[in-house]
């Protein structure tokens, strides 16, 4: 027999790990300010008297906060502003108040101004192309909470009436965030973010796609896999769900087990252009049969997606094995998320159908 206190613990451990698997992830903290990361209005008050530090027992509970956020966004979560503020003032805060533990460069994109909070949040949404499902909105305000749980209900919304002392406390008992398999890439998400914002305003200065494409200068540096990938490997072909041509899942056991098949090929992508690295963002593992190839897994992170990037992957298979021309086979398993994959593969410039869900790479 075990006691009260194995079951109770047993029961949190089994309802933790099922909400870890069953939910997706969050990625993307978005955070008010006054009385959120700091105590007081800083319009009102002023930098000097905002309440943060200072031996104040709310003063620490905000810094504690902070702290928290800033271990969560080292683990790859991101981390956003919005809050209804002048912006300058607001910034100057965050840049030199000696008691802030998060700054300006922590942040992907910030909205500060006086537009509707639910506005200013679908727009961060498209500006980073998340999905309103992986945000989560820290705000003090008990009007502001009510908007966004009434009209996106999709995000993740804690009350936080209980006030500051209890901040951290709510925000440990998420349990949201996946932080257990971090890799190199998370670890640089916030750059990768803001990089790709630099992206969006290239394009909107360029009129064609394809001038705007090759203004950024695409490098794909393709590659065998190396063990040292193993992580990041698993990553994307767990949790990419738009380019992924059949959304096949992976243990780290069944992985490592495919790739030591001398019947498979295995080669991964990593891209960069002149704003910075999107690190390893693609994979494609084929078969190897007598007279043709056929493509098992070809999976491309929505970062790098329409680009270029794919064309590139598949030019380079025919290059390496030339033998096999025309003779690339890729057969579709349709999902609820990758008619991207499905929009590539009926792209006549690239692929002949041979029949339903089975094209061939002809170019």
């Amino acid at each position: 027999t075990y006691t009260i206190e194995f079951y109770n613990y047993y029961s949190n451990f089994l309802e933790n790990f099922l909400d870890q698997t069953s939910k997706p992830s969050k990625k993307l903290i978005i955070l008010d300010l006054d009385d959120t990361l700091w105590g007081g209005n800083i319009g009102d008050l002023g930098i000097e008297n905002i309440n943060l530090g200072g031996n104040d027992i709310y003063g620490e509970s905000f810094k504690d906060f902070q702290k928290q956020i800033l271990n969560l966004k080292n683990t790859g979560v991101q981390l956003a502003i919005v809050s209804k503020n002048e912006e300058k003032v607001a910034l100057n805060a965050i840049k030199k108040h000696p008691e802030m533990i998060l700054r300006l460069s922590d942040f992907v994109i910030w909205k500060i101004n006086w537009e509707d909070k639910v506005k200013n949040i679908i727009e961060i949404s498209k500006e980073l192309n998340l999905n309103l499902d992986s945000f989560v909105f820290l705000d003090n305000s008990n009007f502001e909470r009510k908007n966004v749980l009434e009209r996106i209900p999709s995000v993740l919304t804690p009350d936080l009436s209980q006030g500051p002392l209890n901040y951290k406390n709510i925000l440990n008992s998420l349990k949201c965030f996946d932080s257990k398999n971090n890799t190199l890439e998370d670890s640089k998400r916030t750059r990768y973010y803001k990089e790709n914002l630099k992206r969006e305003k290239l394009s909107k200065t360029i009129l064609s796609k394809e001038k705007w494409i090759k203004q950024l200068n695409i490098e794909v540096k393709i590659f065998k896999f190396k063990k040292i990938n193993t992580k990041r490997v698993l990553q994307l072909l767990n949790k990419t769900n738009q380019m992924n041509l059949k959304t096949n899942r992976y243990t780290e056991e069944s992985l490592l087990n495919k790739i030591s098949s001398k019947d498979y090929l295995f080669y991964l992508a990593e891209v960069k252009d002149k704003f910075g690295e999107y690190g390893l963002t693609g994979i494609i593992s084929i078969e190897i049969l007598k007279k043709s190839l056929i493509v098992n897994d070809f999976v491309l992170s929505c970062r790098v997606m329409g680009r270029g990037v794919e064309e590139s992957i598949l030019k380079f298979v025919c290059k390496k094995h030339k033998k096999y021309k025309n003779k690339i086979i890729f057969d579709y398993k349709k999902t609820k998320k990758n008619k991207p994959m499905f929009d590539f593969l009926n792209n006549e410039n690239y692929f002949k159908k041979v029949k339903k869900n089975m094209y061939i790479f002809n170019h």
